[in-house]
Formats: structure tokens, C-alpha cells, sequence
């Protein structure tokens, strides 16, 4: 995808967006466009089942090659079959965890899959995301997980990255999983000691298909978590993936008056407020995303 020009690299994405969007933009592509970059490019920006999704929609596919939309399919097939592996293993992960008694709150993709989304499959994740109470838990975690087939994945940087990767299988094998545990919010210092874990604990969601004792970050916590991982994103050029702007987008869809306040507030407690407005804008650049009018100037 990268290696598109700029020029058919922003037409495919602006096609992707108006798809997400829920508009039906109509087949504008040459008639020798190569295909295999719009899928290429969908997988890239981690909306590959969504976009398949849309074409389901007769209106919306209409003028659509029937090619690109087998094509889509198939790619989307696997999402899906990738999905309920990496769901599998979560609730086993998890299972393994309240034996131990360890606490464990899931993040990003791993928790609004499956709230935020029609479908877990629907919001892509390359890994399981799970967030501890200390590093000492996560420690603990990693020699549980040995016990399951995982084994600890050395990373630069030790105390730094506030984070332990474990990973299941060779990188090139179908059921290579990447389980990332946290001790902290974001993987450095300037983010790790915004939250403390029993903030994030006491506002967290209930998320029954993973398993009694599953939980995820409450919609504020997901969405101030969501801009800072984007922040965190912007030295890899990868900070406007599609697939985080529109969990930003969902989110802030759900919010109530009262989650607006919340936002805000936090915002200003924690030092956050140039990075939530940041995401805000960005998501709103792609998907007219509209909060209340004093969200922005406070």
C-alpha cells in the first residue's frame, strides 16, 4: 500500500471512508485498477471485513466488480476464522487468570470488539491486549501463559515500554498469536501514571461473551486510551489508520452528556487535553464525528 502513489493511495482511502461511512459512493476507479490494491489497502488500514460488510449492501455494491467483491470475501473469511482463534485463546487466557486470582482489564481491539462493534470480527486485531495492576501480575502472567504454549518475546527497553510481549507459534504460522502485557497505559513514561489501575478497574465494562470475570475499559477510559495510542502511533505515519479513528468515531457515538463532561474533565486532570483533541479532530476529519459545541474550545 505504501508503495501506491500518493495520488491512487488517497482515492482508495477516500473510497474506503465514504464505504465506512455508510455512503454509497459509487465505482470511480479506472477500468484497469488493480484490484488487489484496494483489498491490499483495506487490510492495511484494518477495515478489510468492514468494508466486505458494506458490500453486502446491494445499493452500496452495485457498480462494484464482482471480482474485487469475491475478493473481499475470501480476505474476510479468514478475519473471521482469525477472529474466533484469538477469542478462543482469550477466554482461555483469561480462564488461567482467575484460577491464579489475577486481575486483568482488556484493551483496545481486544475489549471494543466486543461492545462497540456488530460483530467481534468486524474490528481487526493483530494481538490480545490485556492491562495488569502491576508489572510484578504480568510477570506472573507470562509464566501461566508458558502453560498454555506461549513463551515470552524479548523487547528493547525493558522498564521503559511498560510492557511484556508473549507470543504463541512460529511468525510465519497461521496460529502465531501475540498475547501484549501491560502495567501501564501506553508503553512509556509520559503515559504509563495517567491512570492507576484501580481507577481504570472501577469503571470498567462487563464483557460476558469472554467469560465471567472479562472486562474492558468503560466508553470514556476506551476513547482517552484510543488517542493515546494514536499519539503514541504518529512516529510510525500510522497514527490515521482508519480502524483507530473509527473506533474514536463509534465511541464518542455512544457518549452520553455526562460522558462529554467526563472526557473533558479527565482530559484536563490528566494533561491530556492536546492529545484527546487531537484524536477528536482527526476523527471527525474522517467520519464527521460531532460532539457538543464547548467539547473543543474547553
Amino acid at each position: 500500500h505504501s508503495l501506491l502513489p500518493a495520488a491512487a493511495a488517497a482515492m482508495i482511502r477516500a473510497w474506503l471512508v465514504s464505504m465506512l461511512r455508510g455512503e454509497c459512493p459509487g465505482w470511480a476507479f479506472a477500468a484497469d485498477q488493480d484490484l488487489g490494491s484496494i483489498v491490499e489497502a483495506a487490510n492495511h488500514e484494518g477495515v478489510l471485513a468492514l468494508i466486505h460488510e458494506r458490500l453486502l449492501d446491494t445499493a452500496r455494491s452495485l457498480d462494484v466488480p464482482a471480482e474485487l467483491r469475491e475478493r473481499f470475501a475470501l480476505a474476510a473469511r479468514d478475519k473471521a476464522l482469525q477472529s474466533l482463534e484469538r477469542e478462543a485463546q482469550t477466554r482461555r487466557i483469561l480462564a488461567r487468570l482467575e484460577h491464579a486470582g489475577i486481575r486483568t482489564l482488556l484493551l483496545k481491539g481486544s475489549a471494543l470488539a466486543y461492545w462497540v462493534y456488530d460483530s467481534p470480527y468486524l474490528r481487526e486485531c493483530a494481538d490480545i491486549d490485556l492491562l495488569f495492576a502491576t508489572r510484578a501480575d504480568v510477570e506472573q502472567t507470562a509464566t501461566l501463559l508458558v502453560e498454555l504454549g506461549y513463551r515470552s518475546k524479548p523487547i528493547p527497553g525493558d522498564l521503559t515500554i511498560y510492557e511484556l510481549t508473549c507470543v504463541r507459534g512460529d511468525d510465519e504460522s497461521p496460529s502465531y498469536l501475540e498475547a501484549d502485557l501491560h502495567w501501564g497505559i501506553g508503553c512509556t513514561a509520559m503515559f504509563a501514571g495517567c491512570f492507576d489501575f484501580a481507577e481504570l478497574d472501577s469503571g470498567s465494562l462487563p464483557l460476558p461473551r469472554l467469560g465471567p470475570t472479562a472486562r474492558g475499559l468503560g466508553p470514556v477510559h476506551a476513547y482517552l486510551h484510543a488517542c493515546i495510542h494514536r499519539i503514541l502511533e504518529v512516529r510510525t505515519g500510522r497514527a490515521n489508520r482508519l480502524k483507530w479513528l473509527l473506533d474514536l468515531h463509534l465511541l464518542a457515538q455512544r457518549f452520553s452528556a455526562e460522558d462529554w463532561e467526563s472526557l473533558v474533565t479527565l482530559s484536563e486532570q490528566k494533561g491530556l487535553c492536546g492529545t484527546c483533541l487531537h484524536g477528536l479532530q482527526a476523527a471527525a476529519e474522517a467520519f464527521g464525528t460531532v460532539g457538543p459545541p464547548t467539547v473543543v474550545p474547553r
